[in-house]
């Protein structure tokens, strides 16, 4: 299913400017911006390279702004911003802009007609921009003008900063290694020429960024021009790379990547415009981990690899589109970090320690796990390096673990200390944890029980028949305890979370949670008449809120400094993601006309 945006609504700017390309290599790095090319983020960039992959991501080339060159003068297709100013503005010029497989613009005027698309090859740093001229009497010139940046994709540059102006050019060739700490990067345009000129743009402006709070100006490097002639019909392939490659064939590369993700879409047992899309879409966040391991993005821009978000995501992005292997990678990469029967909630950026402030990633990673072995009929696997895991894992939490994560006497799991956010709703505003929910939290528990009862199945697989029947028995005092403490009658709904003999009435989404899971810890009726509070509550067409919206701690907006949005992050803001146990939970116990709607909210 093609995304295409057309004339009327790109020549509005300021909304064109919100909407946002993004184009990934399967390493952590990847080019992204605005389909007017209006770089609104300092985050975005041509080639955003993953310098160990896939942390340490470097913004290595800002821009490249073409210009069509003619007899009658020269023609700017760059769109770029400046404090009280837009300047040029290439936006006006701009037709079309199309996601496909890759994402497409087509730029036009009366001299000339030219089809632009960009493409991240697989595996590596590199980016490949390809040219056609479909119309240009007598032929044009393309002038390319690399806007170098290169510097850790959270920092600003800044002229005064150290930067290293020297280059080389051959063969069509553009070699510059303005910082030390960062690779060498090449601008390839067969047959270009240069026209050499180090000139500093100062002041770009990243609107996005001002409203969020941040540094929102930057000075950027050019080198010079490239320059290519292009008659009509002719295609210009650019390859920027900061691998060290012999290759620049930018036409074979780019068909091996259209093959590779071709295949993709062959794996799909539903072929359809919406499912072909699904595909493409979750391939951007599979990616490399260490020599021969995969992880998930948890997203872009700026998030590296978090535990939780990779184990609830994993089913989806792997099982569902036919990638078993990579399932199988991901889970052996998190198995090796369990430290203390828990698995991190995240990797750093710059591939410092493993941090393991959560409570349930480890608990989604049994469910992952589980969905696993469905998928795959894969014992061989669980029952050798996985399952000891698994068995220590419980006991630590037995036992009790970091940031008092424990089993208490009722057979259910607490957490909590002061400071801390364990569970995903876990915005921070200085020392202050916005929802702390600290003690038992409805989701916990129903992801707890689902520990014990995989645990069970998984021991019964393995003939650990006792082992299996103990595990049996502690999950079904976790569902009769669950059920006596987290009903609500008075509402019809689940408490959110139990502290200190205190219930939490709050309606949040983290009750439908507790619906979609592999093993049901309510009753039909109960199940029921909690997706009924969810949906009048909290169900909006792009997902659930967060609290809903009669609470007094409701906050209806998401904007402002980091401050403000952290304050809103949990208290009313709409997560797409919780769409999906929603759904699942619909299908589950409802009727045709639920399932019906499950099909409408997915359509859109």
């Amino acid at each position: 299913m093609n995304i295409t945006i057309e004339e009327v609504e790109l020549r509005d700017l300021e909304r064109a400017a919100s909407l946002e390309w993004i184009e990934t290599n399967g390493i952590g790095g990847y080019a992204s911006s605005t389909v007017v090319g209006l770089n609104t983020r300092g985050y975005h960039g041509v080639l955003v390279a993953a310098i160990e992959a896939p942390a340490r991501r470097a913004v290595m080339l800002s821009r490249l702004d073409e210009t069509i060159i003619t007899p009658n003068g020269r023609i700017e297709l760059a769109t770029r911003r400046y404090p009280g100013c837009v300047n040029p503005e290439g936006y006006l010029l701009l037709r079309s802009f199309r996601r496909g497989i890759f994402p497409s613009w087509i730029y036009a005027g009366a001299e000339f007609h030219l089809e632009k698309n960009v493409a991240a090859l697989h595996g590596e740093n590199t980016v490949i921009i390809t040219y056609k001229l479909v119309t240009g009497a007598g032929g044009v010139k393309l002038g390319l003008r690399p806007f170098v940046a290169a510097r850790d994709y959270h920092a600003r540059r800044n002229k005064a900063d150290s930067f290293d102006p020297a280059f080389e050019f051959e063969s069509g060739r553009l070699t510059v290694r303005p910082a030390v700490e960062l690779p060498a990067m090449v601008i390839a345009a067969p047959g270009a020429s240069f026209n050499a000129a180090l000139d500093w743009y100062y002041q770009f402006e990243y609107q996005a960024e001002r409203d969020r709070g941040f540094a929102a100006n930057e000075d950027l490097a050019s080198y010079g021009e490239l320059e290519a002639e292009l008659k009509p019909g002719d295609e210009l392939h650019v390859i920027v790379t900061t691998e060290d490659r012999e290759d620049f064939d930018g036409r074979k590369l780019l068909e091996q990547e259209m093959k590779r993700r071709a295949q993709l879409l062959e794996a799909l047992s539903i072929r359809d415009g919406f499912a072909e899309s699904l595909v493409l879409a979750a391939d951007q966040f599979i990616v490399k981990r260490g020599p021969s391991r995969k992880t998930v993005i948890a997203g872009y821009h700026w998030f590296t690899d978090w535990g939780r978000d990779t184990m609830i995501a994993l089913p989806g992005l792997t099982l569902s589109t036919g990638r078993i292997e990579d399932a199988r990678l991901i889970l052996e990469e998190f198995s090796e970090h369990l430290n203390q029967g828990l698995i991190p909630n995240r990797f750093p950026d710059k591939q410092g320690p493993a941090e393991y402030n959560t409570v349930d990633a480890t608990l989604w990673y049994f469910v992952a796990l589980y969905r696993y072995y469905c998928a795959s009929d894969d014992l061989e696997f669980i029952k050798k390096p996985i399952l000891p895991l698994l068995l220590e894992a419980i006991a630590a939490h037995e036992r009790g673990t970091r940031y008092s994560i424990h089993v208490d006497k009722d057979g259910l799991l607490s957490a909590g200390e002061a400071g801390v956010q364990l569970t995903w709703m876990d915005a921070k505003v200085g020392d202050r944890v916005v929802t702390p929910r600290t003690g038992k939290a409805v989701e916990i528990n129903a992801l707890w029980y689902n520990t014990l009862k995989i645990a069970a199945e998984f021991c019964e697989l393995c003939s650990k028949d006792e082992l299996s029947q103990e595990f049996g028995r502690k999950a079904a005092a976790v569902k009769r305890s669950f059920a006596k403490s987290f009903w609500n009658a008075d509402l019809g709904c689940l408490y959110d979370c139990i502290h200190d003999g205190a219930a939490d009435p709050s309606i949040r989404p983290n009750q439908i949670i507790a619906l979609s899971l592999p093993f049901e810890i309510l009753t039909k009726e109960k199940a029921q008449a909690v997706l009924h509070v969810v949906k009048r509550e909290l169900l909006t067409p792009l997902g659930l809120r967060t609290l809903n919206a009669s609470d007094p701690n409701y906050r209806g907006r998401y904007c402002g400094d980091p401050a403000s949005r952290d304050t809103a992050y949990h208290q009313g803001t709409v997560w797409p993601w919780l769409i999906g146990p929603y759904i699942t939970a619909l299908i589950r116990y409802g009727g045709k006309a639920e399932a019906k709607e499950a099909r409408e909210i997915l359509a859109g």
